[in-house]
């Protein structure tokens, strides 16, 4: 049986909610991380990353009172803004927790270039 399941496509296809109907009930045993995208009216402001196994769904409105945005999205094409604090003290306890299961939504470069992070992600890849 396969040890890890990664699923990849274009932004918003509709991934995370395809993980979070195919896991149904067991979701509440995950460990892990998955990712919010935040929108302040109709334009996407940034991303939070919450428990995998919370009951949230994959979209929010942005809430600067809710705290845990990790990446912040400026007005210009491509301009991003990441938060490693956030990263650190709030999502990598949640990669470092024990579970029967991990979810890891979202997982890219710029988070990837913090190292702890990186290698909190290669232990659960590879343990």
């Amino acid at each position: 049986m396969p040890r890890h399941l990664l699923l990849y496509g274009p932004p918003a296809c509709g991934k995370s909610t395809a993980i979070l109907r195919a896991l149904g009930p067991a979701r509440r045993l995950a460990g892990g991380y998955r990712t919010l995208r935040l929108w302040k009216g109709d334009v996407r402001a940034g991303f939070r990353q919450i428990p995998a196994n919370s009951p949230e769904g994959t979209d929010a409105p942005w809430a600067e009172a809710d705290g845990g945005v990790f990446l912040t999205l400026g007005p210009g094409e491509g301009e991003k803004r990441l938060h490693p604090d956030v990263l650190l003290n709030e999502t990598l306890p949640l990669l470092e927790a024990e579970a029967p299961f991990y979810i890891i939504d979202e997982c890219g470069g710029r988070e990837l270039m913090l190292r702890p992070f990186r290698e909190a992600l290669v232990r659960r890849l590879t343990g």
